[in-house]
Formats: structure tokens, C-alpha cells, sequence
């Protein structure tokens, strides 16, 4: 009984440990809007990026660039 009750108890706290690492860290590495748009040699690790469909440029307008 006693150590069912000590993992229960070791699996909330390593649950809840994982969950304010997230929050903590989530609002401060999100590119938005056109910070989002980058490339590889701008990256870190932990930065995330949020593009949404407003973000996108209209459709036949893009900037592709092909190299040769």
C-alpha cells in the first residue's frame, strides 16, 4: 500500500515538474508573424515558430528562389 502511494505520488510530482518547465519556457521562444519566416542559420534550440494562415503570403505571390 505504502509504495503504490509513493509512486503515485513520485509520478504526479514528475508530471507536474514537466508541465511548469513548458509553461515557463513556451511564451518566451515563439516567433509570430514574420519573425516566424527564417532560415536555418537564425535557429536555436527551444526556438518554436506559430505561422498561421493570415501570415502566408497570397497565393502566386511567393518568393521561391532556385539555385543553380
Amino acid at each position: 500500500m505504502r509504495g503504490k502511494l509513493a509512486a503515485c505520488l513520485l509520478m504526479i510530482l514528475l508530471c507536474s515538474g514537466a508541465v511548469l518547465a513548458e509553461t515557463g519556457t513556451s511564451d518566451r521562444e515563439v516567433l509570430k508573424g514574420p519573425e516566424a519566416f527564417g532560415d536555418w542559420q537564425k535557429d536555436k534550440p527551444g526556438v518554436r515558430r506559430l505561422l498561421k494562415p493570415a501570415d502566408q503570403p497570397p497565393v502566386g505571390q511567393s518568393q521561391t528562389q532556385y539555385r543553380s
